[in-house]
């Protein structure tokens, strides 16, 4: 009979543990608490460990706890708890009164209607329901649901507690993200059957472009670094008491992604999500996962504005509220990547990812535990490439110098804004911090090859092209200063030969800024469409990457075409040289 009413019993059972009613003490009550909370909790407790006890004989009723489960979890904001108002003591009054004055006085507890009750109620009237539906969803998940079901279970979950994290507790924040990480729990047994984690496993293209000086193709342009397969290879570098605690999936990051994408003001709470989340689950697996579903999210914008655009004129209304609607959530994507490689660089709960990625980049051994490091920083290089100055700090914390100021000496003007000033003169002060105190004992380091990724030259390098980049502020004399102590010592004591020209074709530094580049231009296009959108001369094209600047250059300037703008510019320079004779 417990069995057959308990799925019945659940929802009162959840609204009672919010009352906080308490009737007054009695003398002749053998009770010693009369609480309905307190008697809730009890009841709880016990049906709890029956079904411990008894998990699979409650299979049959598995739909009518998530039905239950469900109603509490789906009313965002405040628990059902909260909507019916908590009973409280009332002095004697008059009831069913009638029409002759008439009635029965009666003393006795009702439920408030008033707003000004509001004021009355504790915060744990809506904590504790959550709390108790949040821990039946872990028992049922344990003891009950069968294997077979679990991924289908876990779906009905995910959603409404990623929406439960908004403006939550912290104490709601911790147990839905534990909750989260048991029910999306994927087998070892699982994980180890996927073939990209296999001893012989390589980094396909990233290391074998290297080795053999080729180019990827467009095909391999677009699928690199942000696979499956890569992410599982990236992902081996994980113990297997660290693979007992990952995801079956990745659907908890993809809805976490489109929650905030909604409302980008919960973004101010996302670092502490990030901090919780790296306690539960391997930060490496955290930092990959968002990795690769903030990819699909932006790959999935840029296929929407492309078959919008093709159905449109360029001038309508409707392509111009795509330009906004893209540039609104790229925005988010830089701002999501911000968040990330704050948490990375400084919270003591991603020290160990941090640890791993220190200088990874820049180690000469080819070992397949080096290569699988790699792997990370390329598949990191790409989510934090959304945000440049996110990108040029990751490269600076794992060794990619040569990468960084590459990207830097090619960086569109498009990304030269304000708020790529202030975010750079934030990474200056950063850097004088300890945690990249090894940066400046690494310049004093005479390298055989100057050229090389994480040699010391390229860290000089950067920081240089960092300080030509800067407006002159504090900042800027901050990190004069730090090279003008560095360049007296590097002039008559380190070999610089070669360093006119850094060539990065053909080595790994080439395909970093190759991805940085492509998130770039996904960004710079946005903001150029924002700007034409807002122009009053109209649109001609809608697709800009087959634009030709040079031929628009001439055509403005009179020339017929490039034979003809040759033989002039040659010819202005032969008469300037007779002049001079």
């Amino acid at each position: 009979s417990v069995r057959n009413s308990l799925p019945h019993v659940l929802p009162g059972l959840l609204l009672s543990i919010g009352d906080t009613f308490e009737s007054k003490p009695s003398s002749s009550s053998f009770l010693p608490e009369q609480s309905t909370h307190h008697l809730a909790e009890q009841t709880n407790i016990c049906l709890q460990s029956n079904v411990r006890k008894e998990g699979r004989a409650y299979i049959a009723h598995l739909d009518a706890f998530i039905v239950a489960l469900r109603e509490e979890l789906d009313t965002s904001g405040i628990s059902l708890s909260a909507k019916n108002r908590t009973a409280k003591d009332r002095k004697p009054y008059r009831m069913d009164v009638k029409t002759d004055g008439t009635g029965i006085e009666s003393t006795g507890w009702f439920r408030g209607n008033d707003e000004s009750d509001d004021e009355e109620f504790s915060e744990h009237v809506n904590i504790a329901p959550r709390l108790c539906a949040l821990e039946w969803v872990t028992i049922l998940f344990q003891f009950v649901v069968p294997d077979s079901m679990k991924d289908e279970y876990a779906e009905e979950f995910i959603s409404p507690m990623i929406r439960l994290l908004n403006d939550a507790p912290e104490v709601i924040v911790v147990k839905i993200l534990e909750v989260l990480s048991k029910i999306t729990v994927v087998a070892t047994s699982e994980f180890d059957k996927s073939p990209s984690l296999s001893s012989t496993s390589s980094t396909n293209l990233l290391f074998q472009q290297a080795v053999n000086k080729e180019r990827v193709t467009d095909e391999e342009e677009q699928t690199h670094p942000m696979t499956d397969t890569n992410a599982n290879f990236a992902l081996g570098v994980l113990d297997f008491a660290e693979k007992d605690r990952l995801s079956r999936n990745r659907e908890v990051f993809a809805a976490m992604i489109h929650t905030h994408s909604l409302n980008p003001s919960l973004l101010s709470g996302l670092s502490r999500i990030i901090r919780h989340m790296c306690t539960l689950q391997p930060p490496e697996f955290i930092y990959v996962s968002f990795g690769m579903e903030l990819h699909k999210f932006v790959s999935k914008l840029m296929s929407h504005r492309k078959k919008v655009l093709s159905t449109v004129a360029p001038n309508s209304k409707k392509a111009r509220q795509e330009e906004l609607r893209i540039t609104k959530y790229l925005h988010f994507a830089s701002k999501f990547a911000q968040v990330m490689i704050n948490v990375l660089l400084t919270s003591n709960e991603a020290a160990r990812c941090r640890l791993r990625l220190k200088d990874c980049v820049s180690k000469k051994e080819r070992a397949t535990e080096n290569e699988r490091t790699a792997q990370l920083f390329h598949i990191l290089l790409k989510t934090f490439a959304h945000d440049c100055v996110a990108a040029i700090s990751l490269c600076l914390w794992s060794g990619a110098y040569r990468t960084a100021s590459s990207f830097l000496h090619t960086i569109d003007p498009l990304d030269l804004d304000l708020i790529f000033y202030l975010e750079l003169d934030h990474l200056v002060e950063f850097i004088e911090r300890p945690l990249f105190r090894d940066l400046h004992l690494k310049m004093l380091d005479c390298d055989e090859d100057p050229t090389q990724e994480g040699s010391s030259a390229m860290l000089y390098r950067l920081l240089k092209s960092i300080l030509m980049i800067l407006p002159q502020s504090t900042s800027y004399k901050l990190l004069e200063k730090r090279l003008l102590s560095v360049a007296r010592f590097r002039q008559c004591a380190v070999r610089l030969e070669g360093m006119s020209n850094v060539e990065i074709r053909g080595t790994s530094a080439e395909v970093f800024v190759r991805r940085i580049l492509e998130v770039r231009k996904i960004h710079c296009d946005a903001k150029w469409r924002s700007i034409r959108s807002e122009s009053l001369e109209p649109a001609s094209v809608m697709d800009y990457d087959g634009v030709d600047v040079n031929e628009g250059k001439r055509h403005w300037l009179g020339y017929a075409n490039e034979d003809e703008e040759r033989k002039k510019k040659e010819m202005y320079r032969n008469e300037s040289k007779i002049r001079h004779v």
